[in-house]
């Protein structure tokens, strides 16, 4: 994570962020995406930016975070913390864009 330290059951995007100019239009951005379940974390600080034209997979153990990524980003859950946007629209203030 952006502290240094590995923690179980987070992914961690790298630090990429939506400031740099340039390049093909960014098509879909998270910042601080998070969801906790009570003390659990199930995804922390989800920060990803992905332009038109890019490919991206996203790989991890069981219980990583993958799903609830997935699931934040589509809409089909509320973070806890932190925001998603495809294509410049909220997934969570514009549903159904």
């Amino acid at each position: 994570m952006a502290d240094g330290v590995t923690r179980p059951g987070l992914i961690d995007s790298g630090g990429a962020h939506s400031d740099v100019d340039g390049g093909p239009e960014v098509v879909l951005e998270t910042q601080g995406l998070s969801r906790w379940y009570g003390p659990v974390a199930a995804l922390e600080r989800l920060d990803l930016v992905v332009r038109a034209g890019e490919c991206v997979a996203v790989m991890g153990p069981n219980g990583s975070g993958k799903t609830t990524a997935a699931e934040l980003i589509c809409g089909l859950r509320e973070p806890t913390a932190g925001w998603a946007r495809v294509c410049g629209h909220s997934v969570h203030r514009e549903p159904g864009i």
